[in-house]
């Protein structure tokens, strides 16, 4: 079948839009214009701050930041399957891991004669703060969280997988088939996301990039475990305590009513991760409960313990999400089992957790920190993995 495509402005005539393997006449600029948020399916700016760019390491097609200080490196690959972009893109990554903000600034030639934070503000809105853009940006660099983007014609199967294990681990990573159109006034792109998962496209990833620009996880290490009861921050409950599915309801009118929540409280992208955590939670922990804060349902997961139910996880419809280290003490008692927890939380992260004996809690937030679908997937991966260890931990004690 033969597919035409055609477009014209108001009052003009009719131009055949004809598909392109090499970049336009006017090259990354002319393809990816000053904000690439559409493309990448954001939901703030992710603005071109530099075209080719020269980084120690070479020359990539884009250099761009968001407005929340993620830094973003796009690779294309027009006319293949994009096999060469990974290694550039590392090696990318690698070069402004550890920079400053002014060496980052520095590579940023599009600001022209302003500094980036001004550049970034007239465009990013009146909510901007310009001190905690250059923080975040310094913190992404120093931590080395780049953004790493691959616009491909058509992405092959080693492209894909390698990229799935590296976002498995921790990095931030997307490939997007890309097909370009033009003719002699207009340009346009396709952009299809490529699942990263394995799983099909869910909601969650419809989003993903907006979610990856977001800050990085504020991990507060909050009071000892031994000063936790006293300080009212211990989450350990007994199973008989009044939180639980039947004080809001059946558990599955209980289970629904917190993903609508969400729904009405964060939107469909973070809804659909919590109901991503939600049903990991159901299948992986003895215990899934839910309690009325505030008017709003707030999931509990947790396992059994010979004191009785220790929350390990509870989300609310915000989208914030707490892991409780100190409740599971009785079925981890050499700590084996939460040093490897806090190990994975730094893989994911990116960040430096310290002693895990001086941890009470982790604080996530799906808006705010750097959950996206392939991150909650790896989270609840991660989860699943500390139940297990905790009652095979429990079956050898008994």
């Amino acid at each position: 079948m033969n597919e035409t495509l055609l477009v014209r402005a108001a009052g003009g005539a009719w131009e055949e839009l004809q598909p392109r393997t090499e970049l336009p006449e006017g090259g990354v600029s002319e393809l990816l214009g000053d904000d690439v948020r559409a493309v990448l399916g954001a939901e703030q700016p992710v603005l071109v701050a530099a075209c080719s760019p020269a980084l120690p390491s070479g020359t990539p097609d884009a250099l761009c930041v968001d407005a929340s200080g993620g830094v973003w490196v796009i690779q294309i690959a027009l006319d293949g399957t994009g096999d060469q972009l990974l290694g550039q893109l590392l090696g990318f990554a690698g070069a402004l891991t550890g920079a400053s903000f002014d060496d980052f600034a520095g590579y940023c030639d599009r600001r022209g004669d302003s500094s980036l934070a001004d550049w970034v503000a007239g465009q990013a809105g009146d909510d901007f703060d310009p001190d905690e853009f250059q923080q975040a940006v310094t913190e992404s660099l120093a931590a080395g969280r780049i953004r790493l983007v691959a616009l491909v014609q058509e992405a092959s199967p080693s492209l894909v997988q390698t990229f799935r294990y590296l976002t498995s681990a921790g990095a931030l990573g997307s490939i997007f088939e890309l097909s370009s159109f033009g003719s002699s006034t207009v340009s346009a792109i396709r952009a299809t996301q490529v699942d990263l998962l394995g799983t099909g496209p869910t909601a969650g990833q419809r989003t993903a990039a907006a979610l990856a620009a977001a800050p990085a996880a504020e991990l507060r290490p909050t009071v000892p475990a031994s000063k936790a009861a006293s300080s009212g921050q211990s989450t350990r409950r007994a199973a008989t305590s009044a939180r639980t599915a039947s004080s809001t309801g059946p558990a599955e009118a209980a289970g629904a009513a917190f993903v609508d929540g969400a729904t009405r409280a964060s939107g469909d992208a973070t809804a659909a991760l919590l109901g991503q955590l939600q049903t990991a939670c159901a299948v992986t922990f003895d215990d899934v409960s839910y309690e009325q804060v505030d008017g709003q349902p707030v999931l509990h997961a947790g396992v059994s313990t010979p004191e009785g139910v220790a929350t390990i996880v509870s989300a609310r419809v915000d989208g914030s999400i707490v892991l409780a280290f100190e409740g599971v003490g009785a079925l981890d008692p050499t700590w084996t089992v939460r040093a490897e927890l806090c190990q994975g939380m730094e893989r994911l992260l990116g960040a430096d957790l310290g002693d895990v004996r001086q941890i009470s809690q982790l604080n996530l937030s799906v808006a705010e920190h750097l959950m996206d679908a392939t991150l909650m997937e790896a989270l609840v991966d991660l989860l699943s993995d500390t139940v297990r260890q905790l009652h095979d931990g429990a079956a050898v004690a008994a």
